[in-house]
């Protein structure tokens, strides 16, 4: 039997405001993301179960990428930035952070700093580690 209950769905737009101009978006690699390691309480979009788009990332030495964090302990990955998140990513499961995802990550291009995400992770230093990225104070 067909059920004509009434649904409701989440949907969320993507926001990529803070990347401008062509060069960078097609050069972005595929990345693996560590759910289990992001504090999902920052993003504002994350209540819905989302990560959104130009969030900084490190990657552990297992190939999986997390926020950046330069406070980290030498060695262990995510204290040099290698990407910022090109997709706004849904978590696959919120009761089981343990599920990891794919997505994309620019390593080129042009990027409006105040128009970055809540919690985004960009600081000075995570600039000197995206070398090939231009930052500019555009809105």
């Amino acid at each position: 039997m067909t059920s004509i209950a009434v649904q409701t769905n989440n949907w969320h737009v993507e926001d990529r405001s803070w990347v401008f101009g062509l060069v960078g978006p097609t050069d972005a690699i595929s990345v693996t993301l560590d759910i289990s390691a992001f504090n999902l309480a920052i993003f504002t979009s994350a209540p819905d179960g989302y990560i959104p788009s130009g969030v900084v990332h490190g990657m552990l030495p297992n190939g999986l990428y997390v926020p950046y964090n330069d406070a980290a302990t030498a060695g262990t990955g995510p204290e040099v930035a290698k990407c910022i998140l090109f997709n706004t990513v849904k978590v696959p499961n919120l009761a089981d952070l343990a599920v990891n995802c794919s997505s994309a990550g620019l390593i080129r291009g042009s990027v409006a700093r105040l128009r970055l995400p809540v919690g985004h992770g960009l600081n000075a230093a995570a600039e000197v580690d995206l070398k090939l990225i231009d930052f500019a104070d555009r809105y």
